[in-house]
C-alpha cells in the first residue's frame, strides 16, 4: 500500500512538471507517430523495465554474497550453529553497505544521462514523448517489491531534470534530426 501511494504522489508531482516542461518549451502535444514522438514512446517504455532490471539485478547480488558471508560464518565461527557464539553482524552490514552504495551506480545514471542524451540528439518533442511514456508505464507485481521506491526516484528525475534543461534542448535539442 505504502509504495503505491509513493508512486501515485511521484506521478503527479511529474505529471505536473511535465505541464511546466510542455509549456516552457513551447511544443505542440500532438500526434504520436512522427518519428520524434514515436522514439521517444520506445524509449520511454523500456526505460522503467530497464531501470527495474538493473535494480532487482542489484538487490540479487547483494542477496548472494550476503548468503554466502552467512554460510561462511556458521561453518568458521564455533558454536554459532547452537546459540553459544555470535555471528559477525558488522561484516554483514558492511556487505548490504558496499552493495548499495556500488551498484546503484549504474541505474542512477541511466536515469541521469537519458534526458540528457535524448534531448540532445533527439529535441524537445521526443524528451516529451519519454516523460509521458516513463511514468505512465506500470510494471507488474515482481518489480513492485524489488523497484517500487527506485521508480519513485526514476518518476521525479524523469520530469525534473528535462525541465532544468529545457532551455539548452528548445535552443540546440535534435542534433540527430538535423543530420538526416
Amino acid at each position: 500500500m505504502f509504495s503505491g501511494s509513493v508512486i501515485g504522489s511521484a506521478a503527479l508531482v511529474s505529471l505536473a512538471l511535465f505541464g511546466a516542461y510542455v509549456s516552457r518549451t513551447g511544443i505542440k502535444i500532438g500526434d504520436v507517430l512522427t518519428p520524434k514522438a514515436f522514439i521517444g514512446l520506445i524509449v520511454g517504455a523500456v526505460l522503467p523495465y530497464w531501470f527495474s532490471g538493473m535494480t532487482m539485478k542489484s538487490v540479487g547480488s547483494a542477496a548472494l554474497k550476503m548468503v554466502k558471508e552467512v554460510h561462511r560464518q556458521f561453518n568458521t565461527i564455533p558454536g554459532l550453529m547452537e546459540g553459544k557464539a555470535k555471528p559477525d553482524y558488522t561484516y554483514c552490514v558492511k556487505i548490504s553497505t558496499d552493495a548499495s552504495l556500488c551498484q546503484i551506480i549504474p541505474p542512477g545514471a541511466l536515469v541521469m544521462l537519458t534526458p540528457l542524451i535524448v534531448g540532445t540528439l533527439f529535441g524537445v518533442e521526443t524528451l516529451a514523448s519519454v516523460q509521458a511514456a516513463a511514468k505512465g508505464d506500470t510494471k507488474g507485481d515482481p518489480l513492485k517489491d524489488t523497484s517500487s521506491p527506485s521508480c519513485n526516484i526514476l518518476i521525479k528525475l524523469m520530469a525534473v531534470e528535462p525541465f532544468v534543461f529545457s532551455l539548452f534542448f528548445a535552443a540546440h535539442g535534435g542534433l540527430l534530426f538535423k543530420f538526416i
